[in-house]
């Protein structure tokens, strides 16, 4: 949420900048001097002589591939005593503004993704399909190697051995140790590797931060 409000704020402000510039800079003749690529900035930039009439001045213009650019090559650009922009490169990739657009619409995707998650869990603990009786552990596990060391409830068939699977617990649940006793529990969902599952012990719904994991 904060990365959300964040990026906003950034490219809100940014835009108004760009848009001060546009107003105040001059449109004049120039061509480029270097177009040499950085290798160490994801920012691409070229050197262009402005022609001010009475005077020449060199500046550094952001751009999205500086190879697109050839020495002598003929340009337009928008010029102030601070700033210099290529008139084709105004709304590029390499926009200051679009990158931060960019990280405004990611958050806004982790927001909803989350938001999604949320209201489908709920959906399936809350709906009329029928649920089963089974017994889950809730342990500070690590079924995978890749995965962070984080409380998994595991599943088991009543009386039974053989885990059915496991997923990573949401909620705040106290952790036992690995191989602690098993509660009772009514499960809802899909009860197969890679299905949505919401199970419930002990007087408290035992959340998914993910599918379950056979």
């Amino acid at each position: 949420m904060l990365l959300a409000v964040a990026g906003l704020a950034l490219t809100t402000a940014n835009a108004r900048e760009s848009r001060a510039f546009e107003r105040g800079a001059a449109r004049l003749p120039a061509s480029i001097v270097d177009n040499r690529r950085d290798e160490g900035s994801w920012r691409q930039h070229v050197t262009v002589l402005v022609d001010l009439g009475d005077r020449t001045a060199l500046g550094r213009a952001p751009v999205l591939d500086s190879e697109a650019y050839t020495p002598g090559q003929s340009v337009i650009v928008l010029y102030d005593d601070r700033r210099v922009l290529l008139e084709e490169e105004r709304y590029d990739a390499a926009s200051p503004a679009l990158w931060w657009s960019a990280i405004l619409f990611c958050g806004l995707l982790t927001i909803g993704m989350g938001w999604w998650w949320v209201h489908r869990c709920r959906r399936t603990a809350s709906g009329a399909a029928p649920s089963f009786a089974m017994e889950a552990a809730v342990g500070a596990d690590r079924p995978r190697w890749w995965n962070r060391r984080r409380p998994w409830v595991t599943l088991f068939p009543l009386h039974g051995t053989t885990p059915v699977g496991a997923y990573p617990l949401m909620a705040d649940v106290p952790v036992a140790a690995s191989g602690a006793a098993r509660i009772a529990a009514e499960v809802k969902g899909n009860v197969r590797d890679g299905g949505l599952v919401v199970a419930r012990g002990d007087g408290q719904v035992l959340w998914p931060r993910g599918r379950l994991r056979a």
